[in-house]
């Protein structure tokens, strides 16, 4: 009887002990200390930002504490197609009303502003800063409807000269515009049909051309290039579906190769910022519904991807983007976990050390059904620098310093943020 007792009471201690460690794990598949995702959001402004934005004021500079504003161009730019210099020195936008497109520049360091290029219509315009910042090429693109289809016309080619204030025009090309300048001194200009020329930056002679399978991206030193081959294939429904395969290849197309194939549908690509290295996610051969960060290394021509699941389960990555000085990687993750009972979607965006592996929270949210986000996750702007990520969040647009972990919002009036730097 006394065995009969001891053994009852000891099943009910360890009945008692599951469901104490079950309801524990319910609470840490949430992944986020509130139900409501906005919580996750810092909303205080901790640190003093001055910068430079495009709305439909115009051409301003803002600082988020004293929260005065300066118009530098006023017309209605919210739509406008702008090009900040690598040096961060020099910006120029298009300025569009209902008879024409002008192009704009203007002096950061000084903010003195020049009218480029007017002309008539609404244009499309390319906008290039090559020689180290010292030129500005731009283009403008005159279209017609050609099968149904607006499509380029015309394109006159101009260049800047910063130092001499010099506007320069350059060339007219049939059915062909500028795509951008490389630095070995080619103007790039391409047509309808992906047949890229690359032609010399003194003598405008065509030196090479190359017909692509889609619109090609160049490496930050101009030396090399992906771009997507189409490939048509079977899937496991036994259904004929067509995916891109990631391709690389030197700038003018030689050497060639498939560096992430069609089977793993590579999205999101982009170059690290030392030319060396892209950055992409993929379809998982053996999760539903999963997908990997991707790094091919140019130099190995390999492509290398964790799929490992951690404790939560398998987590998806996408949208990497690289940090200016390519030792950062920020991403979305997402990661389910549940039963017929209830389940929880944890998404968050991630800051990655390329070294170590090493990985910071930035932004941690969950919801019982993703569509409950509203897609706040996931949108990052880009980088102002090392230290500073522009998001876009509910409430506005928001700025993390990676150093200090901190957040600065600002209101969507702002438009599009442009640059901007701590206050002094």
């Amino acid at each position: 009887m006394y065995n009969y007792f001891f053994y009852t009471l000891l099943f009910a201690i360890l009945i008692f002990l599951y469901d104490f460690k079950s309801s524990s794990d319910v609470q840490t598949n949430r992944f986020s200390p509130s139900d409501n995702y906005k919580d996750a959001i810092p909303q205080q402004t901790e640190i003093s930002y001055e910068g430079i934005y495009l709305n439909s004021s115009g051409l301003g500079v803002f600082n988020s504490i004293t929260k005065k504003d300066s118009v530098i161009f006023p017309g209605d730019l919210f739509s406008s197609e702008w090009n900040l210099s690598a040096n961060k020195k020099y910006l120029s936008f298009t300025y569009c009303t209902k008879d024409s497109t002008s192009l704009i520049f203007v002096d950061l360091t000084t903010f003195q502003k020049r009218t480029l290029k007017t002309m008539k219509g609404i244009n499309i315009v390319t906008q290039s800063f090559g020689h180290n910042d010292s030129i500005l090429f731009f283009s403008f693109q005159i279209s017609k409807k050609r099968n149904n289809k607006y499509l380029t016309d015309k394109s006159y080619l101009f260049s800047f000269t910063i130092n001499t204030q010099d506007v320069k025009y350059l060339s007219m090309f049939d059915k062909k515009y500028f795509t951008t300048w490389l630095p070995q001194n080619y103007i790039v200009i391409t047509d309808e049909n992906n047949k890229y020329s690359f032609m010399d930056g003194k003598t405008l002679k065509v030196i090479y051309s190359h017909k692509f399978s889609s619109s090609v991206t160049f490496s930050p030193n101009g030396k090399k290039c992906f771009y997507y081959e189409p490939v048509e294939f079977i899937n496991d429904d036994f259904e004929e579906i067509t995916r891109n395969a990631l391709n690389v290849a030197d700038f003018n197309g030689n050497n060639n190769q498939v560096a992430v194939s069609a089977s793993y549908d590579p999205k999101n690509v982009q170059w690290s910022p030392d030319s060396k290295k892209i950055s992409c996610d993929i379809k998982s051969k053996e999760w539903i519904g999963i997908r990997h960060l991707c790094i091919y290394n140019m130099e190995l021509r390999q492509a290398t991807y964790n799929s490992n699941p951690n404790d939560f389960g398998m987590p998806s990555i996408t949208n990497p983007i690289w940090s200016p000085s390519g030792n950062r990687l920020i991403f979305k993750r997402r990661m389910e976990r549940g039963d017929e009972n209830i389940s929880y979607t944890a998404v968050g965006l991630i800051l990655r050390n390329i070294s170590d592996g090493a990985e910071i929270n930035i932004l941690t949210g969950n919801s019982s059904s993703e569509l409950d986000l509203g897609g706040w996750m996931g949108m990052v702007l880009g980088w102002f620098d090392e230290n500073n990520i522009c998001l876009s969040i509910p409430s506005g647009t928001a700025v993390y310093n990676v150093p200090r972990k901190v957040f600065t919002t600002f209101s969507l009036e702002k438009g599009q943020i442009i640059y901007l730097w701590e206050a002094k």
